[in-house]
């Protein structure tokens, strides 16, 4: 119905325009919830914060996933390269990795995670125990 073909409420049609009015707030209720969800995925925050718990329940998909679209819409915060990093690394995408935690080292050269996790990946899956070692002293 039309607002303008709405009839002005009297005692006689109010039971009439009861269900309609439900059905209005019911469909606002609907379409605020739907906002408030686009917003809030749309907040940087809300994407780490959804990688953190899937990091936390190892999910590594889904983390991968979340701190992707967290770098997307901040990309100068190397502890979500690393978090990255390590989602990629138990996917077995260890170049993945790698270049993520580059990045996190190119936006922070004194981040000693990055360095730990890069020198984890050099040295257990690459075999490259002189680049492990070299991360490994930037570290301690």
């Amino acid at each position: 119905m039309n607002p303008a073909e709405t009839p002005t409420p009297t005692p006689a049609n109010l039971p009439a325009l009861l269900p309609t009015a439900a059905t209005v707030l019911q469909r606002t209720q609907g379409a605020l919830g739907l906002l408030r969800e686009v917003v809030q995925e749309s907040s940087a925050e809300y994407w780490y914060e959804r990688g953190e718990r899937a990091s936390e329940l190892e999910e590594w998909i889904e983390a991968e996933y979340a701190f992707t679209q967290y770098s997307q819409r901040k990309s100068d915060n190397p502890n979500a390269y690393v978090e990255r990093a390590r989602a990629k690394y138990h996917l077995q995408d260890f170049n993945g990795a790698l270049l993520d935690l580059n990045r996190a080292i190119e936006l922070d050269s004194a981040c000693k995670s990055a360095y730990r996790e890069r020198g984890n990946i050099k040295c257990q899956n690459l075999g490259d125990y002189i680049g492990a070692l070299d991360d490994y002293q930037r570290v301690f």
